[in-house]
């Protein structure tokens, strides 16, 4: 079966085309596939909502954890030490696994965000426990060029319908740029030598990156690949 707009070629259990959107054309009887309900379309709602009870379970058992281990070091050393590491990182383990199956549809997006936000925390406290600089310099903007590239590449998976070659070219420039700038804020902080080897990613995927630019732009071959490859 092929698409009656773009001619990509469709799977039997399609109701519309991956590359234009066109509900999928019946030839027998003339009309379009009727739309079948997804499995989270006609499950009952109280079925969704099972997981409150194991969420609410977790979350109890996870402040009963920090707070028992919170107790016994400050009990028997007289201060957190070793166990605001241990607290934090359930803590953090908790904000990255549990925090989005608390909402029904999780927009992603802000939950990287939320996410790299948790682990800078973390980072920054493990960095003042052992007393050193290395947070600022380094950890950070490593944090935050993860952060932008996570979340730039979740909002063209999640979000963007056509013309995502565009989108993937930058990626890998942004990439480029993104290893380029670790290197550098090595060299900042350890005093490494600087274009050992960011140069040869920043060479390799900037290439990569213009050329899929490039093959967006002359269409019939940006429309052979999206037809191929579903981008």
């Amino acid at each position: 079966m092929y698409c009656v707009k773009c001619g990509v070629k469709l799977q039997e259990n399609v109701q519309s085309c991956p590359l234009c959107g066109t509900p999928v054309w019946n030839p027998d009887t003339g009309t379009a596939k009727p739309e079948e309900k997804t499995y989270s379309d006609i499950q009952p709602r109280h079925y969704r909502e099972s997981r409150l009870p194991l969420l609410i379970v977790v979350t109890v058992l996870t402040v009963i954890v920090i707070t028992v281990l919170q107790s016994i070091f400050f009990g028997v050393f007289g201060n957190f030490g070793l166990s605001g590491l241990i607290s934090f990182g359930v803590l953090l383990a908790y904000v990255l696994f549990v925090l989005p199956f608390w909402f029904e549809r999780p927009f992603l997006p802000l939950f990287s965000v939320i996410d790299h936000v948790a682990i800078a925390l973390y980072v920054l406290y493990v960095c003042n426990w052992t007393g050193g600089h290395w947070f600022i310099k380094f950890a950070l903007p490593v944090l935050v060029m993860s952060c932008i590239l996570i979340t730039y590449m979740i909002c063209v998976l999640k979000y963007v319908k056509r013309g995502k070659i565009f989108y993937y070219g930058g990626f890998l420039i942004l990439l480029g740029i993104g290893l380029t700038l670790l290197e550098l804020f090595q060299h900042l902080y350890v005093g490494s030598e600087m274009f050992i080897w960011s140069q040869f990613y920043l060479f390799g995927l900037g290439l990569v990156g213009i050329l899929l630019i490039v093959i967006g732009l002359i269409r019939p071959l940006r429309d052979a690949l999206e037809r191929h490859f579903f981008f």
